[in-house]
């Protein structure tokens, strides 16, 4: 019992410690090497990982700097919506208006068009 207290105590430290880590160097590179193929989706999955970690404002700043070096990055609409829902989570009802959108008018028929519409009506009625 005492040897898998200390393993999961390990595991919760790497992954308190170390994963926040990774993910700023995993962004560094992206955007360090950008002529590179797996540039982009380092610099977006670091954005993410950042999200995960409840980091709404490190996150955001990643992924709008990571759409103006990679503008036609495939998964665009899905960096345009965690913009807003960083901004919805750093309680910035404007900006997060904003970017649910911009989302809804750049992919109206994307899959997490119904998602955003209810996100935004929702902080729409807050505002009333």
């Amino acid at each position: 019992m005492k040897k898998l207290l200390i393993v999961l105590g390990g595991l919760l430290f790497l992954g308190v410690v170390l994963f926040p880590l990774a993910s700023t160097f995993i962004i560094r590179q992206g955007f360090a090497h950008p002529e590179k193929p797996w540039a982009a989706k380092a610099v977006f999955t670091g954005a993410h990982l950042k999200m995960l970690f409840q980091k709404p404002t490190a996150a955001r700043q990643v992924f709008e700097a990571g759409l103006e070096r990679f503008p036609y990055y495939p998964g665009a609409a899905r960096v345009t919506y965690r913009i807003a829902l960083c901004y919805e989570r750093e309680g910035n009802t404007a900006m997060a208006l904003q970017w649910y959108t911009l989302f809804l008018k750049q992919w109206p028929g994307h899959p997490w068009g119904d998602q955003a519409r209810r996100r935004k009506a929702a902080l729409e009625a807050l505002e009333e």
